[in-house]
């Protein structure tokens, strides 16, 4: 049986990761090595499972080395140098919850307020306050804008949180708590638009998420996401750079059959197992 060793950033992604390789993926001997916390994992197998507090725990046990010279990949999930760096991907969410999501999109909109989800967790690469000034212009709209602020930078946290309330005043909401994945999912049910101006590959699943929701959705156009989602995978998006000065009107049109279309493709990949397929990709190289 060939092993995949598995670096990964402890987060509140790591058991829905640890699970997806388990279950998907069982004719590999997975190990899993992940940065030691006070929060145990909740996992259905915890065999495997490696926990460290500092890189040179692994490089002084022969038993990691030997395990590490056996392995036929490695795959690193975070900043870390590797002598055979593989790939580095994330998967949101364990392959134990299915999710329907037609009821979901079914629910009634209880206010006519315009929701915008801006960037995914407390990361400068998510550009918050790029985005918090190209839409400045609506502050006076019935607007509120929503960030995900959750997980990242508790200092770059606190500097987007006091942007946010200084431009948008009370119609700025920071959601600072972790939230259970179909209860996340609800929670961007009820957003209308979701605005990325991350500069690298990052908020996959939050913008995964909004499209299949059939959610309008912005993002930089000159990012490997703009070309993953627009050109390979045919979704419908728009770039960031058409939010400077646009009306509250142009900004919440979203065509419904173009949001039907984000939707069925979603769908599509989502019942093609297509997280399963990539990572086999990798896993068969």
């Amino acid at each position: 049986m060939s092993i995949i060793v598995h670096f990964i950033h402890r987060d509140k992604f790591t058991a829905g990761y640890i699970e997806f390789m388990k279950l998907c993926f069982p004719e590999y001997e997975h190990h899993f090595f992940t940065g030691a916390s006070d929060s145990p994992l909740t996992l259905y197998n915890s065999d495997n499972v490696h926990d460290y507090r500092r890189g040179r725990e692994i490089l002084l046990s022969p038993s990691y080395i030997r395990l590490l010279y056996r392995s036929s990949k490695v795959i690193i999930s975070g900043v870390y140098i590797s002598y055979r760096l593989k790939a580095f991907m994330l998967v949101l969410g364990s392959p134990l919850q299915k999710i329907d999501f037609r009821p979901i999109r079914a629910k009634p909109r209880v206010s006519d307020v315009i929701r915008i989800v801006a960037g995914n967790s407390a990361f400068p690469e998510n550009q918050h306050i790029e985005t918090f000034h190209l839409l400045a212009h609506l502050r006076d709209e019935n607007i509120e804008v929503v960030c995900p602020l959750s997980y990242g930078s508790l200092e770059y946290r606190e500097k987007v949180i006091a942007e946010g309330r200084k431009i948008f005043g009370g119609k700025f909401i920071p959601v600072t708590e972790f939230m259970a994945y179909e209860e996340y999912i609800s929670f961007l049910a009820a957003c209308d638009i979701g605005v990325f101006s991350n500069n690298r590959q990052q908020g996959m699943g939050n913008i995964s998420l909004l499209l299949r929701l059939g959610k309008k959705v912005y993002m930089r156009d000159d990012t490997a996401m703009w070309q993953h989602y627009t050109k390979t995978r045919g979704f419908t998006a728009y770039p960031v750079s058409e939010l400077n000065g646009i009306t509250l009107e142009q900004l919440a049109y979203f065509p419904r059959e173009l949001a039907y279309n984000n939707i069925q493709i979603a769908d599509e990949y989502a019942a093609g197992n297509y997280a399963v397929q990539q990572w086999r990709k990798v896993f068969d190289d």
